[in-house]
């Protein structure tokens, strides 16, 4: 199944674009308000985080077999954007045993990453409905990389959905990153690849 994720981290579209109403900002509360007060979207005022202290992300994402641009360049067709950047990833999840101080209630995610032939990642996510107040990175004590944010999807004009997460991950310019052995990780059947496509002013992941 194809799904495709569409993000902007600046709302500067043309007012003649139909896409105008349903282009979401990518990045902090602050970028994300700015942009509500572009596009004048329900489901955006609906879906504004309270907790200005966690970074939002904004993003909307639709199934081709139900209608919308069926491939990238359809995309970058309909936003009058120019290719800049591209990546392609493969993508290997996990079954783990969680880490016994995992918060009750929370979905844990383990994720193995190899983008292109540079660069190799283990992330670990937590992912919640509602804020995460405790929280420890259970792959490595000093992580190349942590955050903890908001996703906020946009379902339809007046639809949202809302997700807190936490997230840690382990680079590698050389191997694959092997998940430490208390989690008793198991590769899950299939992998899967992802390609991320990047112009001045969106990102779109296919």
């Amino acid at each position: 199944m194809n799904i495709f994720y569409l993000m902007a981290c600046l709302l500067s579209l043309s007012s003649g674009s139909a896409w105008q109403q349903t282009v979401i900002a990518k990045g902090t509360p602050d970028s994300a308000r700015a942009a509500e007060s572009s596009t004048k979207s329900p489901a955006l005022a609906k879906a504004s985080p309270d907790t200005s202290a966690i970074p939002a992300e904004y993003a909307i994402r639709w199934n081709v077999k139900e209608g919308g641009p069926k491939t990238a360049k359809e995309v970058l067709d309909v936003l009058e954007q120019q290719l800049k950047d591209s990546d392609g990833y493969e993508v290997q999840y996990f079954d783990f045993t969680p880490p016994q101080d995992a918060p009750a209630g929370v979905k844990s995610i383990l994720r193995q990453r190899k983008k292109d032939k540079k660069k190799y990642e283990l992330t670990f996510k937590y992912r919640s409905d509602h804020p995460l107040q405790h929280f420890r990175c259970p792959i490595a004590d000093k992580p190349d990389e942590s955050k903890e944010e908001v996703d906020i999807s946009i379902l339809g004009p007046k639809e949202s959905s809302r997700a807190y997460s936490y997230s840690c991950t382990i680079e590698s310019k050389n191997d694959p990153v092997q998940p430490p052995s208390s989690l008793a990780a198991r590769p899950m059947g299939c992998t899967s690849k992802m390609t991320r496509i990047k112009t001045s002013k969106v990102e779109i992941e296919e």
